[in-house]
């Protein structure tokens, strides 16, 4: 009986003790805030993405409640691997676009990392005010520098700005 005791008394103390790391075949979950705009396309038509994620990393993607997302994995490294997202750029920086299309209200313009079209209105397309994006000077495939203005924060839409570039290009009127 004492024995049995000891055994118990050892069984105890190491249970005191908590794992450091686990093993990495252990399966992972993990719960994490996502924002209104990325939940929304994660989850439209039917999951499609979602189950595109679940296809290519093998983590299931699933609703938790309204500002998270629930994410199981096989293992640390897949779910890592699920998690990368779109880049983020800092407000104010300047990256580059392609001209993908000119509207007559704007033009659309795609991002580097970003797989879908952003729309720019003409009142950000240039300093002056335009009534048609062809009067901006871009024309479809042309590579330009735009600014980032984060995203809208009711729509989630990402804004950009080309007046500051085009702004520098101004002649400026000289007093007598």
């Amino acid at each position: 009986l004492a024995n049995v005791y000891r055994r118990y008394c050892r069984i105890l103390i190491d249970a005191d003790r908590l794992r450091e790391e686990f093993k990495a075949s252990v399966p992972a979950l993990e719960a994490i805030r996502l924002d209104p705009h990325k939940r929304q396309t994660l989850f439209r038509a039917g999951g499609l993405h979602a189950k595109t994620v679940e296809a290519e990393t093998g983590v299931r993607v699933y609703h938790e409640d309204d500002a998270h997302v629930g994410m199981f994995a096989p293992n640390k490294q897949r779910l890592e691997e699920a998690k990368t997202n779109e880049p983020t750029f800092a407000f104010g920086q300047m990256i580059s676009a392609e001209v993908v299309e000119l509207q007559e209200r704007g033009a659309m313009l795609l991002l580097a990392g970003i797989g879908r079209p952003v729309f720019v209105p003409n009142s950000q397309l240039h300093a002056l005010p335009i009534r048609h994006s062809s009067a901006s000077g871009l024309q479809v495939g042309q590579k330009t520098t735009v600014q980032w203005l984060g995203r809208d924060a009711d729509t989630g839409q990402i804004r950009l700005s080309r007046k500051t570039v085009t702004s520098v290009d101004l002649p400026t009127r000289s007093r007598k």
